[in-house]
């Protein structure tokens, strides 16, 4: 039996959307590491100034409504832009 989930073309599109945006707005010295709590202070402000960028994506509060500030996605699209910050 296979349980391996597997995501539509609409999902796999939103994957290349979010890692081409990754690839063009975070640069190397900026990734963070495994434990995000040992951030240098230069990567603490770059992530908190990237916020308000995320969140006009609505990729802050993926899955909060779009009524409260959120991107209204579904868990899969969360899921997705997890993996991809995660690989990055």
């Amino acid at each position: 039996m296979d349980f391996r989930f597997t995501y539509t073309k609409e999902q796999e599109e939103f994957r290349g959307e979010v890692r081409t945006w990754l690839e063009e707005n975070i640069p190397d010295e900026m990734r963070s590491p495994v434990d995000r709590l040992d951030l240098t202070d230069e990567q603490y402000k770059f992530w908190r100034e990237m916020h308000p960028k995320l969140a006009e994506k609505g990729w802050l509060y993926p899955t909060y409504s779009k009524e409260y500030g959120g991107g209204g996605l579904s868990g899969e699209n969360e899921t997705i832009l997890l993996e991809e910050f995660e690989r990055a």
